[in-house]
Parts: structure tokens; C-alpha cells; sequence
């Protein structure tokens, strides 16, 4: 089974448990239906991410423990240049919504 990763804003440390945000609860208990001794992965945007291990699991509260860390990142290596030429009309209200 593929293991979830789950943003989780704030600071994580290995070794802590921690309460997941109401929608990262919602997803892993009510759509994911995970149990505890299962596997997640969590990232706070900072570099890197934690495996962790369901504690507890409910439809609104999911306790995790921070098992390790993991220096990987996933972020592209590659620059990207976007451009946009100037269209007619609603196309480019269209282009600028989209």
C-alpha cells in the first residue's frame, strides 16, 4: 500500500506525538480509513519529511508518533520560465483565470 503524505504546519521533531490538523484528520480517518500501527508521511514545507506511525485514530482527531526524518527533497531541479502573449478578448481573461 502507498504511503499518504500529509502537510502538517507546524514543528515536527522525532520522538513527539503529534494531533493532525482537522483536515489532515478528516482525510486519514474518514476517507483513508487508516488504523493505528500504520505508516504516514508528514512535511511542514521546511525541507524534508517525517515518517510517522498512526497512534490513535478517529473521525476527527488522528494522533501520530514521529518515528525518523528523511533529508529527501521533492522539489523540481529544474527552472522554469512561464510567458504569456497578450491575446484578444476574453481569451485572455480566460488564460489569466485558468
Amino acid at each position: 500500500m502507498r504511503i499518504p503524505r500529509i502537510y502538517q504546519d507546524s514543528p515536527l521533531s522525532i520522538g513527539t506525538t503529534v494531533s493532525l490538523q482537522e483536515d489532515a484528520a478528516n482525510h486519514v480517518g474518514r476517507v483513508l480509513r487508516m488504523l493505528p500501527e500504520q505508516e504516514i508521511c508528514l512535511f511542514n514545507g521546511q525541507g524534508g519529511q517525517y515518517q510517522a506511525t498512526i497512534v490513535e485514530s478517529g473521525k476527527k482527531q488522528v494522533i501520530v508518533r514521529v518515528d525518523s526524518f528523511n533529508d529527501h527533497s521533492v522539489e523540481s531541479p529544474l527552472a522554469i520560465h512561464l510567458g504569456q502573449v497578450i491575446s484578444r478578448g476574453d481569451k485572455m481573461e480566460f488564460t489569466i483565470q485558468k
